[in-house]
C-alpha cells in the first residue's frame, strides 16, 4: 500500500527558462499531498540539489562547476532517502538513461515501486539541432539503456496514449494544472480593437509560430479599412535560438509592433496580458500525421483562464467537437488570420464560452484527477 511518495525530477524549479515544467511539478507534488500521500520531491532550487518535504527544504549538495556533475551527485542520495524516509514509490520525471540514472534506478527497485514519467514520446528528435555535447551524450547512452529500463521500472506514466514503452506497461494521463494557482480572467466579449492573440511557452521549432507570423504578413498586405488591427503576444523565452528567428521574421515583414515579444512573464504581469487577450494560440504544427495528439501544459492553462484557442493539433484531453478550440489546418502555408477574427466572432456570440471552460478544466484536468490512476496502477 502506497503511504510515502518520492517525486524526483532534473528541473530547477527557480529557473525561468522551464516555468512550465516547474508549474507542473508543484502541482503533482501539492496533488500527491491533497490525496493523503506524504510526499517528497528531490530536485534542483538555486543550482543546488534540495529535498523539499512540506515546509522545509535541505540543501543535499551544493552547486557544481557543471549542472549535470550536481545532478549526478544528487541521484546518488535517492536510495538513501527511501530507506530513511520509508518511501514505499519513487515517482521520477524522466531525464534520460544515462549512466547516473541507471544507477540509481537499479538501487531504488530493490527498495520501492518506480514509477517513470515520460514527458514526450517518442523524444529522439528532440536531439536533433543545435544541442550541447552533454545532451549528446545523454542520448547516446539512453539509445543503449532504454531496453534495460524494464528490469528496473514497474510503471511509466505516458502523457498520450501508448500502452507499453521498452516493454513496461503505460498508465495513459493528460497533463494537468493546479487550478488554485490559474487565476480566470475570462474576455468580456466585447468587440475590442486590435484583437490580441497570446501564446505561452517554451518556444519551440515544432510551434511553428512562423506561420502566424507569415499569416499576418499577408493580412496585413491586403487588410481592408473596415477590419481590424491584429496584435501576435509572445510570451516566454525560445529553444535555442528560435526566438531570436521569429524576432527577425517580424522584422523582415515590418510586423515589430504587430508581433511583441514580452519575454518570460508570470505572476501579476502574466495574468494582465491574459486579460488584454481575446483568442490563445496552442501549435501550429504543419505534421499532423506524424505529431499526432498533444496534451501540452499551455492548453490546460488556457481553459482554465477561460480563454479559448486555436491549434492545428487535437488534444487527447478535449473532445474534438469542442467550440473552445478552433482547429486549424495543418500544412506549411501561412494561418489564414481572418479565420481566427472570424472565429471570435462566434466566441462574442457565445459569452457562456469562458465559464464552461473553467468548469472543463475543474471537472478534467486537475493533478488530483489524473494522479489517482497513477496510484491505481500501481496498486
Amino acid at each position: 500500500m502506497i503511504k510515502k511518495i518520492l517525486m524526483i525530477s532534473d528541473n530547477d524549479i527557480t529557473s525561468s527558462e522551464s516555468l512550465g515544467v516547474t508549474k507542473k511539478l508543484l502541482g503533482q507534488y501539492k496533488a500527491f499531498n491533497n490525496l493523503g500521500y506524504d510526499t517528497y520531491h528531490l530536485c534542483f532550487k538555486d543550482r543546488q540539489g534540495v529535498l523539499i518535504h512540506g515546509e522545509d527544504t535541505a540543501v543535499l549538495v551544493k552547486p557544481q562547476v557543471k549542472m549535470y556533475l550536481t545532478y549526478i551527485k544528487l541521484l546518488k542520495k535517492a536510495d538513501k532517502i527511501c530507506k530513511k524516509n520509508g518511501i514505499d514509490m519513487c515517482y521520477i520525471r524522466y531525464p534520460l538513461a544515462d549512466f547516473a540514472f541507471m544507477g540509481m534506478i537499479k538501487k531504488l527497485h530493490k527498495i520501492c515501486k518506480v514509477v517513470i514519467e515520460i514527458p514526450t514520446y517518442p523524444y529522439d528528435n528532440e536531439n536533433i539541432g543545435n544541442v550541447s555535447l552533454i545532451t549528446k551524450f545523454c542520448f547516446s547512452q539512453d539509445k543503449r539503456n532504454r531496453f534495460k529500463l524494464k528490469n528496473f521500472v514497474d510503471l511509466v506514466v505516458d502523457i498520450g496514449e501508448e500502452k507499453s514503452i521498452y516493454g513496461i506497461p503505460c498508465v495513459n494521463i493528460y497533463n494537468s494544472i493546479d487550478l488554485d494557482a490559474v487565476k480566470f480572467c475570462a474576455s468580456n466579449n466585447k468587440e475590442v480593437r486590435p484583437l490580441h492573440i497570446i501564446s505561452v511557452a517554451l518556444i519551440r521549432p515544432d510551434h511553428r509560430f512562423d506561420r502566424l507570423i507569415s499569416g499576418l504578413y499577408e493580412y496585413y498586405k491586403h487588410k481592408d479599412k473596415g477590419e481590424p488591427d491584429v496584435v501576435f503576444d509572445v510570451v516566454g523565452n525560445g529553444v535555442n535560438d528560435e526566438k531570436e528567428k521569429l524576432m527577425d521574421l517580424s522584422e523582415k515583414y515590418g510586423l515589430k509592433e504587430k508581433v511583441i515579444f514580452h519575454g518570460v512573464k508570470s505572476g501579476t504581469d502574466l495574468d494582465s496580458l491574459f486579460e488584454n487577450s481575446h483568442i490563445a494560440v496552442s501549435t501550429f504544427n504543419a505534421d499532423r500525421e506524424n505529431a499526432g495528439k498533444t496534451s501540452v501544459l499551455k492548453t490546460r492553462e488556457y481553459c482554465a483562464r477561460g480563454i479559448p484557442f486555436v491549434s492545428s493539433l487535437y488534444d487527447i484531453s478535449i473532445p474534438e467537437d469542442s467550440d473552445f478550440c478552433k482547429i486549424i489546418d495543418s500544412c506549411e502555408s501561412p494561418v489564414n488570420v481572418r479565420e481566427i477574427i472570424e472565429y471570435y466572432s462566434y466566441i462574442i456570440a457565445h459569452p457562456d464560452i469562458h465559464d464552461r471552460m473553467r468548469k472543463f478544466a475543474e471537472e478534467n484536468l486537475t493533478w488530483e484527477k489524473q494522479l489517482k490512476k497513477v496510484i491505481a496502477a500501481i496498486g
